[in-house]
């Protein structure tokens, strides 16, 4: 073994690690983001989220739910009032 072939300790230790993260990455990516028969993947999926749910958004209710039957999903809410943020 030349010197051109050796590997030192630090770029051994990186090496190990970069190899164990890799091979322990696919156990940390939920099941919910991955596709299976009759479930799509999460770049298949339309997340809509809602900003502003005071007056407005509440008489827009009936055509966010029409577009959600399409395929989206609403996953989120805010308005500055926190009292106009329920969303069911």
């Amino acid at each position: 073994m030349g010197t051109a072939d050796r590997v030192s300790r630090r770029e051994f230790g990186r090496r190990s690690v970069a190899v164990g993260v890799a091979s322990a990455l696919p156990s940390w990516i939920p099941s919910s983001v991955l596709a299976s028969p009759g479930k799509p993947g999460a770049n298949e999926r339309i997340g809509l989220g809602i900003i502003g749910t005071g007056r407005r958004a509440r008489q827009m209710y009936g055509e966010i739910a029409d577009v959600c039957k399409s395929g989206c999903q609403v996953v989120a809410g805010c308005d500055l009032a926190a009292t106009g943020v329920a969303l069911s």
